[in-house]
């Protein structure tokens, strides 16, 4: 499992993981809800949302968490440097979903 957490990530992005691991999936959607509720410009929730839920096969929930993501990252001018990862991410999702890129 890819993970980027720093010091500056929220606890509850930290719990997520953990226990999005164990799939104990409805813990961990109120975990990731709390945290980005808590943190709304944190793009680092989005892309350790859309990488665990890609992890799990769920591609669709993926996307739903990395493509808000990336228009944040966009939209901020991507201080915390995450748009590469973005990309690769949802190109990985798109793909496993059967849709086409897109021009985000």
């Amino acid at each position: 499992m890819e993970l980027h957490l720093t010091s500056r990530t929220p606890p509850d992005t930290h719990r997520s993981v953990k226990v999005i691991s164990f799939r104990f999936l409805t813990t961990a959607r109120c975990l990731w809800s709390q945290a980005l509720a808590a943190f709304p410009d944190d793009v680092w929730i989005y892309v350790q949302a859309g990488i665990e839920y890609s992890d799990l096969g769920d591609h669709p929930t993926a996307l739903a968490w990395l493509t808000p993501g990336m228009e944040l990252a966009l939209r901020t001018g991507d201080p915390e440097s995450a748009l590469e990862q973005f990309v690769a991410l949802r190109a990985t999702s798109l793909a496993a979903t059967g849709d086409t890129p897109d021009d985000l």
